[in-house]
């Protein structure tokens, strides 16, 4: 017997089974961010802050009574999104072909690459994928629950969850509006419960927007904005620390990254003190508020230069694979004391992987033009509908949230896509054969 006819003999969970295999030798132990570490560290120090949703960390601290280190997570995020992709295909395809194009799926490097990685996003992507699969069948309360850990993984999640739950969830008997006014309250209800898991974990609270995006919304602004005298910019700024005392907007003109605020509070370009107290943070948010509403066009330029970047309109190349194992020069390495080495086909698979992150195929915005597209298409498809319409409202998100320009934040638009291309696809070639 051929290999070819080998394969062609084998079933939908083999199938499953050998793609996940050859995957999780790629993705092996799990590669690391640096938020991974601090919520890793935070998972073993049993003390959570919120400028991470400390519900991961709580999680992960539970997988850890198994199973130390990122590898629990990569595992259940890799089978978890493996498994929904095949039953969110099962209406459309066969069981081996289901199969074979969630395999595909979960080895296509925009989608791999995070998947691999312990993100926020890529936890948060899991779950999310996992309750719109199960909301489409009887296990509606699962989805809802899959849907709400989801929330609590990321913040900005419930954009994501929006369309899901308004479109696909099915409140008993009811029809016509009340149906999705049902589907309304049940998404606030479900968002809400996230967000209380979240508040209730913290331990501390860091105060996390004052010192990253308020920043970043002031000095980006400030640096569109018309030409301020420094009286003026100390005025517009009134309460807020500055470390330097004259040529305000050329220094922030010239330090110019609608991409970054890490350099706006720390560094040799610094030209912010971060606030520390409850009235140095009010100042902030009074300066924040000034400075938008004197500038809205100059706001609205900065923040459509995050979005260029970040949508890849500018044709930049980025690395964008994650191909970190281990993250040495940590803060918080003597805790987690992770310190792995990619083993020969790993280097090899990883090597790939980054050569692909810096080709267009990591451009997010053909995957949202292409959603777009299919919207149209997809009117007599419900699911398809709510893939399309999650992946694009999390992305439009960005627009005004986005504090850089990481790939990952466009994983979700380029899984939900891909998922809903797929479907559409094999819901025309079945319509043209009868079958």
């Amino acid at each position: 017997m051929t290999w070819r006819a080998r394969i062609a003999e084998l079933s939908p969970r083999a199938i499953l089974v050998a793609g996940w295999s050859a995957f999780a030798l790629y993705a092996y132990p799990g590669y690391m961010s640096w938020d991974a570490m601090t919520q890793l560290a935070q998972a073993r120090r049993g003390v959570y802050t919120d400028d991470h949703p400390p519900a991961m960390a709580a999680l992960w601290r539970v997988f850890e009574i198994v199973v130390t280190g990122p590898l629990p997570m990569m595992l259940v995020c890799s089978v978890l999104f493996l498994l929904a992709t095949r039953r969110l295909l099962g209406d459309r395809l066969s069981p081996r072909a289901a199969a074979i194009a969630a395999v595909v799926l979960l080895w296509f490097p925009p989608i791999g690459t995070v998947t691999a990685a312990v993100y926020k996003d890529s936890v948060m992507a899991t779950f999310v994928m996992v309750g719109a699969a199960l909301l489409v069948t009887e296990h509606r309360r699962s989805g809802l629950f899959a849907l709400g850990v989801g929330t609590a993984m990321r913040y900005n999640a419930i954009f994501a969850t929006l369309p899901i739950v308004v479109l696909l969830y099915r409140p008993g008997v009811l029809v016509g509006w009340r149906r999705y006014a049902a589907a309304v309250g049940v998404y606030v209800a479900i968002s809400c419960a996230a967000f209380a898991v979240d508040v209730t974990l913290a331990d501390t609270h860091r105060y996390y927007w004052y010192r990253t995006q308020a920043l970043m919304d002031i000095a980006d602004t400030l640096a569109n904005a018309r030409d301020y005298s420094d009286d003026e910019i100390r005025s517009e700024l009134s309460g807020v620390r500055l470390a330097i005392d004259d040529h305000i907007q050329a220094r922030l003109r010239e330090i110019y990254k609608p991409v970054d605020f890490r350099h706006l509070d720390r560094g040799d370009q610094q030209v912010f003190m971060a606030p520390e107290t409850a009235e140095e943070r009010a100042a902030v948010a009074r300066a924040w508020k000034r400075v938008l509403e004197d500038n809205p066009g100059a706001y609205l330029r900065y923040r459509w230069d995050n979005f260029v970047m970040l949508m890849r309109l500018d044709h930049h190349v980025y690395d964008n694979a994650p191909i970190t194992m281990a993250l040495r020069w940590h803060e918080d390495q003597p805790v987690v004391q992770h310190d792995v080495e990619a083993g020969r086909i790993q280097r090899v698979l990883l090597e790939g992987m980054r050569l692909a992150s810096r080709t267009p195929l990591f451009y997010p915005y053909p995957y949202a033009l292409l959603a777009l597209l299919l919207l149209p298409l997809a009117r007599g498809d419900r699911l398809s509908l709510a893939l399309l319409f999650s992946g694009l409202c999390y992305q439009a998100a960005w627009l005004p949230l986005a504090p850089t320009a990481d790939y990952r934040y466009s994983q979700w638009m380029v899984a939900t896509t891909a998922i809903a291309a797929v479907r559409l696809v094999a819901a025309r070639r079945r319509s043209r054969t009868g079958s």
